[in-house]
Formats: structure tokens, C-alpha cells, sequence
């Protein structure tokens, strides 16, 4: 079984067509064997996406309306939310003086090394933090940490 960690930027391409989208789908289809993690921030991250492309015009209203319902459902039955703590929240100050990240891409950065030291520590599979943002995958890589760009898969 695949872990999966997915940052804002590679989740929002399952709610926004775009480059990588369909690849980001295969990891929700039935025969797919993962768990998919998201950092608590991605609720609030992810929905700005969504209501910026509503304002910017690239959504209508309804359609801004209809993709958060269908987020705020598979928030429910899908991901599993991994809360922010003071464990993550020292990591991302030192991840941001390390590699000099922006604030949120350090929190979802040390959240995924969270999740990857408690995988490992119980003799579980690495986990893959999923990205399209090419500053925190060279961050995650250089933390030893799996990476998947979904760019990379059109």
C-alpha cells in the first residue's frame, strides 16, 4: 500500500483540469491501492484556490460552488487530514531557514516529514509528497523525502 502526501498545488489539479490531472485521478480510482494524506492547511489553501478562480473569472460561482460541496465530501471519505501540531510547526520554521521555502510550503513540507518519520518508525512505507511547486520538491528531496511531480505526468 502507497502512501500518499499531496501538497495544495497537486490536489487542486483534481478539482481544476489541468496539466497533471489525470494522472492525480488515478491515485482515486478503485483499483488504486493508497492512503491519501493532506496537511490541515489544504482545507483552507485549497478552497482560496478555488474561490480566486471564481473571482478571476476562470470558474463560474456555481461551478466554485459545486467543486468545494465536492471537496468538503471527500474530505469526509477520502484523505486522511493530518493535523497541524507543534511538532510540524517547529519543523516548518527550520525547514524555512534551511531552504528558505514560503511559510505554507514549509508547513506542508514538514507535515509530509511527519508523516514519513511515523511510517518509519513503525516499519511502514515511505511516503510520497506529491507537488507541483518545483521550490518545495527540491526542499522535500533534500530532506530525503520520495517526490512525485505531477507536471511530469501530462
Amino acid at each position: 500500500m502507497e502512501v500518499i502526501f499531496f501538497d495544495t498545488s497537486a490536489l487542486a489539479k483534481r478539482y481544476i483540469d489541468e496539466k497533471g490531472s489525470a494522472w492525480i485521478g488515478y491515485f482515486f480510482h478503485d483499483e488504486s491501492d493508497c492512503l491519501v494524506y493532506i496537511a490541515e492547511i489544504t482545507i483552507v489553501e485549497l478552497a482560496s484556490a478555488i474561490v480566486r478562480r471564481s473571482k478571476g473569472g476562470s470558474l463560474s460561482a456555481e461551478e466554485a460552488r459545486q467543486l468545494l460541496e465536492l471537496f468538503d465530501d471527500h474530505l469526509s471519505s477520502q484523505y486522511y487530514v493530518l493535523e497541524l501540531n507543534s511538532k510540524i510547526i517547529d519543523g516548518a520554521r527550520g525547514i524555512v531557514e534551511k531552504y528558505g521555502l514560503r511559510a505554507y510550503d514549509a508547513v506542508q513540507a514538514a507535515a509530509a516529514e511527519h508523516l514519513n518519520r511515523n511510517q518509519m518508525a513503525n516499519d511502514l512505507p515511505a511516503v510520497v509528497l506529491v507537488s507541483a511547486d518545483l521550490e518545495l520538491l527540491a526542499a522535500a528531496r533534500a530532506m530525503g523525502l520520495r517526490t512525485e511531480d505531477p507536471n511530469d505526468h501530462p
